[in-house]
């Protein structure tokens, strides 16, 4: 079994409208995550006046600043 199947992904029944869906929802997750658990990101997160819960689709990711690399 893959990874992407184990998780509920099965590429036979893939459209991409269902794979943008998909990821979207993973993105979130991991958005979700990152500020829980990473003081950086839940900092530069609320100091630029974002949480999680702004996020709904790619297109709001513009509005996260970029992470650059110290």
């Amino acid at each position: 079994m893959t990874a992407a199947r184990a998780i509920g992904w099965d590429r036979a029944f893939d459209t991409s409208a269902l794979r943008a869906a998909w990821d979207t929802v993973r993105l979130a997750e991991t958005i979700e995550h990152a500020y829980r658990h990473v003081r950086y990101y839940r900092e530069t997160w609320r100091a630029a006046g974002l949480s999680p819960s702004d996020f709904a689709s790619s297109a709001d990711l513009s509005r996260f600043p970029p992470i650059r690399k110290a």
